[in-house]
């Protein structure tokens, strides 16, 4: 114990004459503030560590990519630098891979769309020079059951649409998102076009509204909906209608709740539901200069009809709107052709991404062409 006091002790004395010695030095430039010189030492050697490391790396890239001699040796690169290098060639390879990311602003339902689209489009799109689609719809679409990225729906369009017209100046983002309804995406294509505005908005969509009815049955339990612009009113429970809340209080022409929900009405009604929201969508988006193709997914004419859509399983498929721009490929051949995982998730996007790029390139190719000037 004693040697350890002594050695303290002895510590302590030349802390003391350093930090003395260190002080009256550089008294001028420091703030008057003891500073430990055992420290300053420690930092000292750790700096000139560091600064041998460096020295040692920049000569094995020397050696390693250069033959030494001091010509060469003094413009040889830093490993810093050699890493902004490879990052770089990175971002090439990676420019045109399909991205996931999330924009402020660009939400459904106060939450941040899951935009997919690539590097180039984000590094390069100019609205005035380059033609812009965007692909709105649900887990189908969004391309859920697509193992491969480069697989997915709008990746295969883009291509497909660049290679028939020659150009690199189309480009294809998607907002779809598993769970989505026809009522969401209108919503969901405006909140991004205060973004990025489309030229073409592609509408493909129908397969959740095969459980429109349980889906809806869930949400007005807790919440009540909107007739006529389908939002989602949440409210709380409010004691001066206790045991109830003012979800019980609302007017049942108006919205749609738990209390009238079994009344028959044209939001349960898988007809009026698809037509209404066609409509609405034709008529904004016709205020606002966007073309559009609204398409009714395939269904798999071989799928077992459960009680979940047995009503709406024949009403989809053999749903017909007059409209150029409405188009059930229920009616084409492609609806028996495709390999489909269930009801109406499948494996050939290939085959759609061809049946949309022909109709894509039959309707709006001059517009197109006048857009990007090719």
């Amino acid at each position: 114990m004693n040697k350890i006091f002594k050695l303290l002790i002895l510590i302590l004395v030349f802390e003391m004459f350093l930090g003395y010695a260190f002080y009256l030095k550089r008294s001028a430039s420091l703030s008057g503030h003891y500073v430990s010189a055992t420290i300053k030492l420690i930092n000292g050697v750790s700096k000139l560590f560091e600064k041998s490391n460096k020295n040692y790396k920049k000569k094995i890239l020397v050696n390693k990519n250069y033959p030494v001699n001091p010509q060469e040796a003094a413009s040889a690169i830093t490993h810093e630098e050699m890493l902004i290098k490879e990052n770089k060639k990175k971002c090439q390879i990676y420019s045109s891979q399909n991205q996931h990311f999330k924009v402020s602003g660009i939400t459904s339902f106060k939450k941040p769309i899951d935009v997919q689209s690539n590097l180039d489009f984000l590094n390069s799109f100019d609205e005035n020079k380059h033609y812009l689609i965007l692909i709105v719809g649900n887990s189908e679409t969004f391309g859920a059951s697509t193992k491969e990225l480069n697989n997915k729906l709008h990746i295969l369009l883009q291509k497909k649409l660049r290679d028939k017209l020659k150009s690199k100046k189309i480009f294809i983002v998607n907002i779809a998102y598993p769970g989505s309804l026809i009522s969401d995406h209108l919503r969901d294509l405006l909140s991004f076009s205060e973004i990025y505005k489309p030229d073409l908005a592609v509408f493909y969509t129908g397969g959740n509204e095969l459980y429109l009815t349980n889906i809806y049955k869930d949400i007005v339990k807790k919440y009540a909906v909107n007739k006529k612009n389908f939002n989602t009113y949440i409210f709380k429970s409010n004691t001066l209608l206790f045991p109830n809340n003012m979800q019980s209080c609302l007017d049942e022409d108006r919205y749609l709740t738990k209390n009238n929900f079994d009344v028959d009405n044209s939001i349960l009604d898988i007809e009026k539901h698809i037509k209404f929201h066609f409509e609405n969508i034709k008529k904004v988006l016709e205020k606002k200069s966007i073309e559009f193709l609204f398409y009714i997914q395939p269904l798999d004419p071989k799928a077992t009809i459960t009680y979940l859509t047995e009503v709406n399983y024949p009403k989809i498929r053999n749903l017909t709107i007059e409209d150029k721009k409405f188009i059930n490929l229920n009616f084409n051949d492609i609806s028996s052709e495709l390999d489909y995982s269930d009801t109406f998730h499948t494996l050939d996007t290939k085959k759609v991404s061809e049946k949309l790029s022909e109709d894509i390139v039959s309707k709006y190719k001059k517009n197109i062409l006048e857009i990007i000037k090719e």
